[in-house]
């Protein structure tokens, strides 16, 4: 009986080997079976001869009185099913609305006791991460005081950098990647214009539409390998004026991590220096003509030779003469 009565699910009368009638309600709550209850014992009607000798039969098993378990089941009330469904039933749904209390203030319980648990380590957090902010302030304001300090510095050396880069004669400027003038300096603006800052440098100093060829030019070049690259080139001013300039281009600033982001062009004006070439060159070429003329004038020879000569030594040239007699 204890099994099945265990697995019920509705309140029932269940009657034992002994003829007695016992009333079980299961505990529900919350659609959860938390228990079952048991309330007994009583007979719906008066003992049956045939029972009471049953029990006596009982009692000598279980090693009992057999005349006075008979006289005890004599004297049991008896109630009927319906009356003791009623009064059980709503015994039981009483006792299990306590339980149903009992469960929700224990829940109350463990849920207030997270509740102080969190709010205790949330008191904790909120104490280490205002001492964490109260250091990481204090490390700010020191970073402060020494960016500013830099920046002071900074400022300093930018300033003697810019002063040092304008009392050049040379046309200098800085570029980005993607070929924008980033920095001129006054030669520059007084040659191409005040407003050649954030325009291309192809556009400004060739009027081209594309960067130079040959492809890539000498700052593309210094971006890729971060060396020393040199060219000459041909420039047309503001003013129309057309000037021939020996380039350098070199890396001149770097991010946090190393990478170039600037290059730096130095361009001279060769445009006399060309110039004189050419017309020495030109003499030079006059005086050879001028010695196979006179092949035959020894001294004279001698002298255009020396001539010829001294006219490469100008150009940084070789001595074409070694023997003048000859």
């Amino acid at each position: 009986m204890e099994k099945i009565a265990f697995g019920s699910e509705k309140s029932e009368i269940f009657y034992c080997f002994a003829h007695g009638g016992h009333f079980v309600s299961p505990i529900i709550i919350d659609g959860e079976h938390n228990g079952t209850m048991f309330a007994g014992q009583f007979i719906p009607v008066k003992f049956s001869t045939e029972q009471l000798q049953n029990l006596e039969e009982i009692a000598i098993e279980i090693d009992l009185d057999p005349g006075l378990l008979r006289k005890e089941a004599e004297k049991m009330r008896v109630v009927g099913e319906d009356v003791i469904l009623n009064y059980s039933i709503l015994l039981f749904k009483i006792v299990e609305t306590i339980a149903r209390r009992g469960a929700q203030a224990l829940e109350l319980s463990r849920v207030n006791d997270a509740l102080q648990v969190a709010h205790d380590d949330l008191e904790r957090r909120v104490l280490e991460r205002t001492v964490e902010l109260a250091e990481a302030n204090k490390e700010l304001k020191h970073e402060i005081v020494e960016r500013k300090s830099t920046e002071e510095a900074l400022r300093e050396s930018e300033g003697k950098l810019s002063a040092m880069l304008q009392s050049l004669g040379d046309h200098i400027s800085m570029v980005d990647k993607d070929l924008n003038i980033l920095w001129a300096n006054d030669v520059a603006k007084g040659l191409f214009g005040d407003d050649i800052i954030g325009k291309k440098c192809y556009k400004v100093y060739h009027g081209r539409n594309k960067p130079c060829e040959p492809f890539p030019c000498i700052t593309l070049k210094a971006f890729e390998d971060e060396q020393l690259h040199e060219h000459e080139t041909m420039v047309q001013t503001r003013a129309g004026q057309t000037l021939q300039y020996a380039c350098t281009a070199n890396v001149a600033i770097r991010d946090n991590e190393g990478r170039p982001v600037a290059v730096i062009e130095i361009s001279r004006d060769i445009t006399e220096c060309k110039l004189a070439e050419k017309e020495l060159l030109k003499r030079m070429n006059e005086l050879e003509t001028f010695y196979r003329a006179t092949l035959g004038r020894e001294e004279r020879v001698i002298g255009l030779k020396q001539e010829v000569n001294e006219l490469l030594e100008q150009l940084g040239k070789n001595k074409k003469y070694r023997d003048y007699s000859k």
